[in-house]
Formats: C-alpha cells, sequence, structure tokens
C-alpha cells in the first residue's frame, strides 16, 4: 500500500535524497517559468535576480549533497545510484553556469 508519509527512519533517509535530485530539474522548470510570467519593470527585475540569487544558493547546496552521495555510492559499488548523483551534480553545475539561465 502507498504511504504518504515514511513511517521509519530507514524510510526517512531513503526519501531524502530524491528530494535534492528532483530539486535540480524543478527549480530551474520553476525559474524559467517565472521569468516568463514575471512582469518587466525594474523592480520586477530587482525581485527576479533575488529569486534567482535563492535558487544558486539551492544548486550549491545540491551540488555539495549529491557530489558526497555519488562518491559515498561509488565507494560503496552502488554503480547506478552514484552515477545518478553525480550527473545530477554534473548538470547541476551546467545550469547554474549556463548563460541561459541568466537574466537577460
Amino acid at each position: 500500500m502507498f504511504q504518504m508519509f515514511p513511517k521509519t527512519r530507514l524510510d526517512w533517509l531513503r526519501a531524502l535524497p530524491f528530494a535534492v535530485q528532483s530539486y535540480v530539474v524543478v527549480a530551474f522548470v520553476e525559474y524559467k517559468f517565472f521569468a516568463f510570467i514575471w512582469p518587466h519593470g525594474k523592480f520586477a527585475l530587482s525581485c527576479l535576480q533575488d529569486f534567482q540569487e535563492i535558487v544558486v544558493f539551492g544548486y550549491l547546496f545540491c551540488f555539495v549533497g549529491l557530489s558526497c552521495g555519488g562518491i559515498a555510492a561509488l565507494f560503496s559499488r552502488r554503480w547506478r545510484d552514484a552515477c545518478l548523483n553525480l550527473g545530477l551534480a554534473v548538470l547541476n553545475a551546467f545550469l547554474v553556469e549556463s548563460a541561459s539561465f541568466a537574466i537577460s
């Protein structure tokens, strides 16, 4: 049966990486959505830049978490988890450095 919230400590530890992994994609889509619908103007651009700083800070946190998780998975020989976490860390770095992420 499907459970909305994990019940045991082990279930919570299994659910935690999903939040970090999903942030990489969800934050980028959310930022692009808000940049598209946000009204244009001096005040709006300032608010959008503040929002971008929050998103980038989250990306930095996720990059550290995904890199550490990927390296730990490599040492424990869980190749699928290692490839997933390190691949998302690379995607994370690419999205932060991407020219399309900057405000134009």
